[in-house]
């Protein structure tokens, strides 16, 4: 994923046909700095990406999320 600052790399496992975000909680002691205000227009975008791509979407304290160099 890529915002204003920079990039970012989500889970996305294969299997089974899903996205995993951080809760927000979670989110913002894991994404890069510049990212942790994003919560919450990344997880409207990415319910919306999983609704029209027949995914499923988990919201998972443990999801990883890592900044892409």
């Amino acid at each position: 994923m890529s915002g204003p600052s920079g990039s970012f790399i989500l889970e996305l496992p294969m299997g089974v046909y899903a996205a995993y975000l951080p809760t927000q909680r979670a989110w913002e002691r894991k994404a890069p700095e510049w990212a942790r205000d994003l919560w919450p227009l990344l997880k409207t975008e990415l319910e919306d990406w999983c609704t029209n791509n027949n995914a499923e979407f988990y919201l998972d304290d443990t999801a990883s999320v890592s900044a892409e160099e």
